[in-house]
């Protein structure tokens, strides 16, 4: 099977991948993201995947 063949079949998100610098910094006691700017990146990259994923069904 071509290569393009196999990505149409299984696409892959098209996005760089979302990296949480000293991300043992970045949590309290309680499991919690506590980085605003940490926490809007997040968002704003689940958001991205969830749009991307609704425009493929």
């Amino acid at each position: 099977m071509m290569i393009s063949t196999y990505l149409k079949k299984c696409p892959v998100y098209p996005s760089v991948e979302y990296l949480l610098p000293n991300a043992h910094e970045m949590f309290n006691e309680n499991r919690e993201l506590t980085s605003q700017v940490a926490q809007r990146r997040l968002v704003r990259y689940v958001n991205g995947f969830i749009e991307w994923i609704e425009q493929r069904r």
